[in-house]
């Protein structure tokens, strides 16, 4: 157990957290005993991992999920929701699991961009990949 372990440990414990229930969308599943986790950086996600009871699972908007996951630790990806990088060139776009179709949209648009099919708003980018939502469809327009 060494210094930088404390602080770690130290830092896990301010890393906020929500009461024990968690629903999904539609109401219809709830999760009672797991603790839930919400990381705001990469790095608070990784202390998580370290010292978080396991088995845990990630969540996003709870779009796709059911009772597999009830008495889990959960860590949310709602706070790990920013751009990362906009390559123009390429056409790539980086950004957090957390961040939602709605977050993206107006950022694409402004470098002339769009997402080549209409979805849901409300999905994460890490929900939508986590269930192959966009297929892995090369598209030259966006």
């Amino acid at each position: 157990y060494n210094k930088q372990t404390k602080n770690d440990f130290h830092t896990f414990k301010k890393i906020e957290t929500k009461c024990n229930t968690h629903q999904n969308f539609t109401k219809t599943i709830r999760n009672y005993s797991g603790v839930i986790y919400i990381p705001k950086t990469i790095n608070e996600c990784a202390l998580v991992v370290k010292h978080a009871s396991a088995p845990f699972r990630v969540i996003g908007n709870a779009r796709n999920w059911n009772s597999h996951i009830l008495n889990e630790t959960l860590i949310s990806t709602e706070k790990l929701n920013q751009c990362i990088d906009i390559d123009i060139k390429l056409k790539q776009v980086t950004v957090e699991a957390g961040t939602t179709i709605n977050q993206l949209t107006p950022l694409l648009e402004t470098h002339g961009f769009a997402f080549p099919i209409y979805t849901t708003a409300n999905i994460t980018i890490g929900g939508a990949i986590s269930v192959g939502a966009y297929n892995s469809a090369k598209f030259d327009t966006g």
